[in-house]
């Protein structure tokens, strides 16, 4: 079954303009706006392991029926230095099309569950994917 809110092409849309975007300075990776500011690469590599090490997970206990709760996420402090952004950015299409793609195969009563964060927030698959 089809799901609009999964499948909302103003989310699709930004994430191919933000690639699109990052994707034109990948010569200038490393540039900064100042030095505490996050690099373009830092940018990229953070959508990626985003996606990948907290909303995948999530997404996939959630429609399992877990009822699980999630400790707040951050990856501030990480060292991207590593993480070509190309590689970043072609990591995180993937990882957000199977995101998208798990949503939209669930069947309306896996969309009503959800989870609970430290946050005091209750998170339910469709909000991985904004």
């Amino acid at each position: 079954m089809k799901h609009k809110e999964a499948t909302d092409p103003k989310c699709d849309r930004f994430s191919k303009l933000l690639c699109a975007l990052l994707e034109s300075i990948a010569d200038d990776q490393d540039w900064q706006a100042d030095p505490s500011e996050w690099s373009f690469r830092y940018i990229a590599a953070h959508l990626a392991t985003v996606d990948r090490d907290c909303y995948l997970d999530r997404v996939n206990r959630i429609s399992a029926g877990e009822n699980p709760y999630f400790e707040a996420y951050y990856n501030t402090g990480w060292d991207f230095s590593q993480f070509a952004l190309s590689d970043s950015l072609r990591a995180w299409k993937t990882t957000r099309k199977k995101i998208l793609e798990l949503v939209d195969a669930l069947p309306e009563d896996k969309l009503l569950l959800s989870a609970h964060t430290q946050l005091r927030v209750r998170l339910q698959c469709l909000m991985c994917c904004e």
